[in-house]
């Protein structure tokens, strides 16, 4: 497993991330999680960028 090191003010931003998640969309998610989300997100957006006329890759 790997890990990260975070600071004080990062770990707040994700608490706040994980309540809204809960509150908004009634979803139970992990600091893990969400930064797994994240990255994921952040990936496709560069590939977006690097090749505008590829399709998103969209998971269900």
């Amino acid at each position: 497993m790997r890990s990260l090191k975070i600071t004080e003010d990062t770990d707040q931003k994700l608490e706040t991330l994980k309540l809204l998640a809960l509150k908004k969309y009634k979803l139970r998610m992990t600091k893990g999680t969400l930064v797994r989300y994240a990255l994921r997100a952040l990936a496709e957006k560069m590939e977006l960028m690097l090749d505008p006329d590829k399709p998103a890759n969209v998971e269900s």
